[in-house]
């Protein structure tokens, strides 16, 4: 009896041999980092030191996949940073890596809006596919095999459905129509996002597309039989869902629309006034054999042929669609847009311009505009000239709370990070550099520091180029508190307990992963923990305590 593989790999896995991922400092119009190669154990770690903050970052992605269940790390960290993600033209991101893109996402605002921002270009691969176990024919397994590798499957398939599930007010990262898609495509295929129709199903954005066109009624009726197909008219018949059951592709989807009752007697009604357009379109099937349901569409022109990537990013959505529930159109002489918008509202939502476009159209025929041209080969210039506003350190990946002993080959005394930054860059053979932010200096690490090992110290946060951050080691030696009699922190303690002494108060910050710090003051037995404590001071009556690897 041999044993069989269960191909749960195959997920995460192409049929091409590929090297293993690297990440780079882009730093130019359409990506700060990029990660190129297979998806391997410990690269969301990595990328998880990527500097991210209020200003969202893009990541761009070129790879055949790799670990299933890196891939779900990934998705996770980039879906709980800003960091939004993209697919060049001539790149592709298959498989475990097309999980992880579906993470792309901004946060905004106090109240911290979540909005969906991953864009494949023009010319460029973004595919999918599921799970499969591999059995040889003729061969005999046991139940217990079989049993664990279903339940395997299911694990696999548990997961993408948290994935499905994953929304925030209502920006979801994978819709119904591409976990339907994952779950039945076998992992020896690929579901291509090929067609207008697949991005609109599987909402990814298109970059690189030219909407300066010759306006058409065809393109006002590609915009409401799009958005029909998407599913997003009420109360409508099995093609209105979100799930299309007998999906096989895009083309054979739009020809049941076609060829619907209604479609010989669909209609367009089109008007420009004031460089605004005004349309509406129908009919289209609802739930009752009483009414139908029409389709408003209104935007300005320039808003439409001006629209690029970043529109994306902006969520300058500049198409306005409302389905509208009427029972049929006026015959008499009369003015049917404005009778179009008189009607019941059942739904009202903005699109972006790719609706126009046919839904069975194939993405690489789209028209290109000159910016896709330019994501093609993009130029290696500092994106919004952000060096110039003391950015530089954007360019390093981020060790916060570690230190790197040795390998210096210069000392800055400052206390901007920025200046340590642009020290580095300055020179040729600095491959990062470690800050130690409460005496204000910076020391830049040379090839000497690769023998180091990245040290826990509350005082340091280390920066290092990306190609050479991988190459040193997290340090093994235990983590002790070091004590200091006099001397404390004026910074906030995010915990306060009552601890009878200050080797229990060290103990409880050596058992807590976010304390880096603790202030024990014996005179009322308060234990004080810091999770970023600040630069120390004599202080009468505190013992002060640091978290550290020992020596």
């Amino acid at each position: 009896m041999k044993p069989f593989l269960f191909a749960l790999l195959a997920l995460g896995m192409s049929a091409t041999v590929s090297m293993a991922g690297q990440l780079t400092s882009e730093n130019n119009e359409y990506c700060d980092w990029k990660f190129t190669g297979q998806i391997e154990k410990g690269d969301s770690e990595l990328i998880d030191r990527i500097p991210t903050g209020s200003y969202p970052l893009r990541l761009c992605v070129d790879s055949p996949g790799g670990s299933l269940s890196e891939g779900l790390k990934l998705f996770n960290l980039l879906w709980d940073v800003n960091l939004t993600t993209a697919v060049l033209p001539g790149d592709r991101c298959e498989s475990a890596c097309a999980v992880a893109f579906l993470g792309g996402s901004t946060l905004e605002g106090t109240d911290v809006t979540r909005q969906m921002d991953r864009i494949m270009w023009v010319g460029s691969r973004l595919g999918f596919h599921g799970p499969s176990l591999e059995l040889q024919t003729g061969q005999s397994y046991q139940d217990q095999h079989l049993n664990t590798a279903f339940k395997t499957a299911l694990d696999a398939a548990a997961r993408l459905f948290e994935v499905n599930r994953t929304q925030d007010r209502g920006s979801r990262a994978m819709t119904d129509h591409l976990l339907h898609r994952w779950l039945n495509t076998d992992h020896r295929s690929m579901y291509y996002i090929d067609t207008v129709g697949d991005a609109i199903l599987s909402d990814i954005s298109v970059g690189g597309v030219n909407f300066d066109v010759k306006l058409r009624t065809d393109h006002i009726r590609n915009i409401c039989d799009n958005v029909y197909l998407k599913g997003s008219y009420p109360a409508g018949y099995g093609l209105s869902a979100s799930i299309h059951h007998g999906f096989t592709n895009t083309k054979d989807l739009k020809a049941s629309l076609d060829e619907d009752y209604f479609s010989e007697d669909r209609e367009v009604f089109a008007e420009i006034r004031n460089n605004e357009l005004l349309a509406f379109v129908g009919a289209y099937p609802s739930a009752t054999k009483y009414h139908v349901n029409g389709c408003f569409v209104s935007f300005y022109l320039d808003g439409v042929t001006d629209f690029k990537a970043e529109d994306y990013y902006l969520q300058s959505t500049p198409i306005s669609v409302r389905i509208v529930s009427y029972t049929e159109i006026p015959e008499s002489d009369i003015d049917v847009l404005t009778w179009a918008q008189e009607q019941s509202v059942l739904q009202e939502r903005s699109i972006d311009p790719i609706y126009m476009f046919p839904f069975d159209m194939p993405i690489e025929v789209l028209p290109t505009n000159e910016e896709h041209s330019a994501a093609k080969q993009p130029q290696s210039t500092f994106k919004n000239d952000r060096e110039a506003q003391g950015w530089v350190w954007l360019r390093f990946l981020t060790y916060r709370g570690l230190d790197l002993p040795g390998g210096d080959v210069e000392t800055v005394r400052s206390g901007d990070m920025n200046d340590c930054a642009t020290a580095c860059m300055n020179r040729s053979d600095c491959i990062g550099y470690t800050e130690d932010s409460w005496n204000g200096l910076c020391f830049l690490k040379g090839q000497g520091a690769l023998s180091s090992t990245y040290r826990l110290h509350p005082k340091a946060s280390t920066y290092m180029r990306p190609e050479f951050a991988n190459r040193i080691a997290q340090d093994t030696r235990p983590v002790v508190m070091k004590g200091r009699k006099g001397k404390g922190f004026d910074g906030y303690a995010y915990q306060t307990v009552q601890l009878g002494s200050y080797d229990s108060c060290a103990t409880a910050c050596l058992q807590e992963e976010s304390c880096k710090a603790v202030n024990y003051r014996a005179d009322n037995a308060t234990c004080e923990m810091l999770a970023d404590p600040p630069e120390y001071f004599t202080m009468q009556g505190v013992e002060m305590g640091i978290k550290v690897q020992a020596d």
